[in-house]
């Protein structure tokens, strides 16, 4: 893929130390014709982190909305007719824009959905990284045209956005996989929306069993990410976990 104009669509809620990781991240890609649409309905505002930060858009809302509404929000707003889904609270290498790139063709770009199929998984408090293992479309990484939302948009739900979108394209569109797994890295800090598989498990369960990579987070994320990464993983006593644990609710990723 030439090097044309991909916008980023970060639809966010009362995360503010994850979506400051998260713009450095975005700043750090080396793919260079890019833009971020952070698109923000919390209390506790992103508005002043994204100010004078080049290619960040902020979209304020003044009221509670879905994640679909807020991704599709972002994406009727975005200049690009590459599209890629960037989650907050997660990793995201300086060469993954330029990975998804590579992977997207195009001919027959509105009917191909790029997805990584592995991934490494943190978990607060834990030093230990996990290998997710292979055959995965990674809700967090999806990368598509315009075109092909503009046929069908993220529908409007407040949880098992990815999936839905990915089932609603199923018959008209194949999804390309990318096997990169330390260019993502999916945070499990106990706030997050994906909790439960359709079995019951819950995420952690499931993570907590899966092989543990060789490398240690230190060795995997860049270096000016290592500081915020290394204090996720330090032993917190269980109040502080506590906080980062609301009431549960189901979704399957």
């Amino acid at each position: 893929m030439s090097d044309e104009l991909i916008s980023c669509i970060l639809a966010t809620r009362n995360r503010p130390q994850f979506v400051e990781q998260a713009l450095r991240c975005f700043e750090a890609q080396t793919y260079r014709n890019r833009e971020l649409i952070v698109v923000d309905d919390g209390e506790l505002n992103v508005r002043d982190l994204c100010l004078n930060r080049r290619h960040v858009r902020y979209i304020g809302l003044p009221q509670p909305t879905t994640t679909g509404m807020k991704l599709n929000i972002g994406i009727a707003s975005a200049a690009g007719n590459v599209l890629q889904k960037y989650d907050d609270d997660d990793y995201y290498h300086p060469k993954f824009l330029e990975t998804a790139a590579e992977h997207l063709p195009t001919r027959g770009r509105d009917r191909a959905i790029v997805a990584w199929d592995c991934f490494l998984a943190l978990e607060v408090g834990d030093p230990r990284i996990r290998f997710s293992g292979h055959g995965w479309k990674v809700g967090g990484t999806l990368s598509f045209s315009r075109a092909l939302w503009d046929r069908c948009p993220f529908r409007d739900v407040p949880r098992s956005v990815d999936s839905l979108f990915l089932s609603d394209h199923k018959e008209s569109a194949r999804v390309i996989p990318v096997c990169a797994p330390q260019y993502y890295v999916v945070v499990r800090h106990g706030a997050n929306t994906w909790k439960y598989f359709s079995d019951g498990r819950t995420v952690e369960q499931y993570f907590n069993a899966l092989e543990v990579y060789p490398k240690p987070i230190e060795k995997i994320v860049a270096r000016r990410d290592r500081e915020f990464y290394l204090a996720l993983v330090k032993p917190v006593k269980p109040t502080a976990v506590s906080v980062l644990r609301p009431a549960a609710s189901k979704r399957s990723r």
